[in-house]
């Protein structure tokens, strides 16, 4: 639940809009956030006071500033820098350049990883020979799966490659063997995934890139255009979709994982209650 409290305070050429914000995560408050706007030359200044709500060390936080006529890009993004503590208090002081025409603004949290509570055993367990390590604990949120079906030239893998490097907040699960035809591609199974990803890939041919050192050298590489849909598996509708120009295949793949990442509110529910 976000709660938001307003202030404008105008004198001549001097405005100020001022907002308390409260920010939740999985439905519990994580962050107070006190934000102070006011136009700067050609853009605008904010002044932000955080602090940390959630009763636990945030690992990573970043809060977007959204300007509220238009929820579409952020104007600032705020994040801590070192492990946050309970209670404490983050300062930030920054521009932006470019000036929206009303200084009404929204906050929200984009991304929320916070350290896991040690559990303490009652008694020491016994030591069982060549036991399996236990699962280690992991910043993502539970709860969101997402598959990827298989893509020409393997371009799935260079998209779960990417989703890894950038924290995409969901856990990867594995297709399977095709139940109908072994000798077809495994495939994506529904049931054991929230979202299925799947994708068109075209090959744009060779290109040239000069690099120069001491001399001349030419590189040749591979292009691809790539567009893909996010399928929700519960009732298969199309929840997102994203798509990039022609580029090598890392950074094509890297270019829509950036989409989605960014548009995440859309494709998945959601733990900050507005």
């Amino acid at each position: 639940m976000r709660i938001a409290l307003a202030a404008v305070i105008a004198l001549n050429a001097w405005i100020l809009h001022a907002d308390d914000f409260k920010l939740s995560y999985l439905g519990a408050e994580a962050i107070s956030l006190q934000t102070y706007l006011t136009y700067e030359g050609k853009g605008e200044k904010l002044e932000a006071t955080a602090k940390n709500e959630s009763g636990k060390v945030i690992l990573h936080a970043r809060i977007c500033i959204l300007p509220a006529a238009a929820q579409k890009d952020c104007l600032f993004e705020l994040w801590n820098t070192a492990p946050w503590n309970p209670g404490a208090e983050l300062n930030w002081s920054v521009t932006a350049p470019k000036k929206i025409p009303s200084l009404s603004h929204i906050a929200s949290i984009t991304q929320f990883d916070f350290e896991a509570t040690p559990t303490i055993p009652v008694s020491s367990p016994p030591v069982v020979p060549n036991a399996a390590e236990p699962p280690r604990s992991t910043p993502i949120p539970q709860g969101v799966t997402l598959c990827l079906q298989p893509m020409s030239g393997g371009f799935d893998a260079f998209l779960i490659g990417e989703m890894q490097k950038q924290k995409v907040p969901v856990t990867i699960i594995s297709t399977v063997p095709n139940a109908d035809d072994h000798s077809k591609p495994e495939a994506c199974d529904p049931t054991k995934s929230s979202y299925t990803m799947s994708g068109t890939v075209v090959p744009e041919g060779k290109s040239f890139s000069a690099r120069s050192v001491f001399g001349l050298r030419l590189h040749l590489r591979d292009e691809i255009q790539a567009a893909v849909k996010l399928v929700r598996d519960s009732d298969n509708s199309v929840v997102w979709a994203g798509d990039s120009d022609r580029g090598e295949v890392k950074k094509v793949a890297e270019h829509i994982v950036n989409q989605m990442l960014k548009q995440r509110p859309i494709w998945v529910l959601s733990p900050i209650t507005r």
